[in-house]
């Protein structure tokens, strides 16, 4: 099937919903600013969370809409902020600071309370191309922990320590075989086998600390992107699994001092001082959403690497940047 065929834009305005393949606006509403767009994949079932203090675009408040009939289809109020919102089939997933609930999405029931260590940019991944649902979060009570769960079993399949500084970004690969993180720190890139736990690769980003706004796998997770408040996206290969000598495997800590690998393709954005979010539509193609409101699709190149092709590219204003977020499906 196609696959992050789709962009959902929330701005100061409302939001705006574009196919990537012809780029075309599929839908808009501006009737409030909206600071979270998630779409149950290409379909007309969007949840929206609102960007405003009053009582129809509350962030506190998530609403399910069906974009087809422009009905709201159910409302759930929160106590506080909701910071990210993840739907599949089966499952919704609302993120706020402390807390994480599971829904099943046909009847809106609550299932079960994840809580979590404060998490104020609502960090999580959700793989909804496996049959277990997996989700990553955070972990309670240590700091660079990930706990993995099985959103339909509703329950934990591993807790991974990744970093010893708070947790930047993460991402599952599609089918929920591996986990990528970051710190805080953003200088190194972890990826681990999520049914044990081990590490599976680590790459070096850069040597200067960086907030990484996303982690990206392609389809096959064979490719790894990394976009960074630096400007670079950068694009590691994990077609060949690392090795680790008798030293580093005893002693794990020293497998990042002795220089990881770095990345073997990248993409340099024209304009750093957007956050950006970047998926891979093929496994030679990486797609990009800046702030700004610029669309973009690179060639990677798999067998030279370097710097990646600009193919394509399209806008998503209508006038001054005033994006708030932006998810690809």
């Amino acid at each position: 099937g196609l696959l992050y065929s789709c962009i959902s834009v929330g701005t100061k305005q409302g939001y705006k919903i574009y196919t990537c393949d012809p780029f075309v606006k599929r839908f808009s509403d501006n009737n409030g600013g909206i600071a979270v767009v998630e779409m149950l994949y290409r379909s007309s079932l969007v949840a929206l969370v609102g960007a405003g203090e009053q009582p129809s675009n509350s962030p506190r408040r998530l609403q399910i809409l069906n974009t087809t009939t422009k009905k709201s289809l159910c409302e759930l109020p929160f106590g506080s902020t909701v910071l990210a919102v993840r739907l599949n089939k089966k499952r919704l997933v609302v993120v706020l600071e402390t807390k994480t609930f599971i829904y099943e999405l046909d009847t809106t029931e609550l299932l079960y309370t994840i809580e979590t260590e404060p998490n104020p940019r609502g960090i999580c991944a959700m793989a909804t191309e496996s049959g277990e649902s997996c989700l990553a979060l955070p972990a309670r009570a240590t700091v660079g922990d990930v706990t993995v769960w099985d959103t339909i079993s509703i329950t934990p399949l591993n807790r991974i320590h990744a970093h010893a500084t708070p947790i930047a970004a993460l991402a599952l690969s599609h089918d929920a075989s591996l986990l990528a993180t970051a710190s805080h720190k953003g200088t190194v890139i972890r990826v681990f086998r999520v049914r044990c736990g081990s590490k599976a690769h680590t790459f070096r980003r850069g040597t200067l600390a960086s907030h990484v706004y996303c982690i990206a796998f392609s389809r096959d997770a064979h490719l790894l992107a990394v976009s960074a408040a630096s400007g670079t996206i950068h694009i590691f290969n994990l077609a060949h699994p690392q090795s680790e000598g008798i030293i580093t495997s005893l002693v794990p800590a020293l497998s990042d001092l002795l220089d990881p690998p770095r990345c073997f393709a990248f993409i340099r954005l024209r304009c750093a001082a957007y956050p950006n979010v970047c998926a891979f539509p093929t496994n030679h193609h990486v797609r990009v959403a800046t702030w700004e409101g610029l669309v973009s699709e690179y060639l990677v190149d798999d067998a030279a690497g370097g710097e990646c092709r600009l193919v394509n590219e399209n806008t998503t204003l209508d006038s001054a940047p005033d994006h708030i977020n932006a998810r690809f499906v």
